[in-house]
């Protein structure tokens, strides 16, 4: 069980794409199950990242327009007052 277990790390740290060729790792069903539950996990994990990348980019982007609008709306009232 541990030599196992050690082949399954170590295959996981050095296989070409480690994420999709678990059977290398480790053979028969277990493998082929581990293999679709770990893509599973793999593409939430992946659209959690990024769902949570495009809104902290929209929070960015929200913030900077609200400042350019700030510093223009300022830029003009003074304008206004001292033209």
């Amino acid at each position: 069980m541990r030599r196992n277990a050690r082949r399954w790390v170590i295959g996981l740290l050095f296989s070409p794409s480690m994420f999709t060729k678990v059977i290398w790792i480790y053979q028969g069903d277990m493998g082929k199950y581990l293999n679709t539950y770990l893509n599973i996990a793999m593409g939430w994990c992946l659209r959690l990242l990024l769902g949570l990348l495009s809104w902290h980019l929209d929070c960015v982007r929200i913030r900077v327009f609200e400042w350019v609008a700030d510093t223009s709306l300022e830029e003009e009232f003074e304008f206004n007052f001292t033209g």
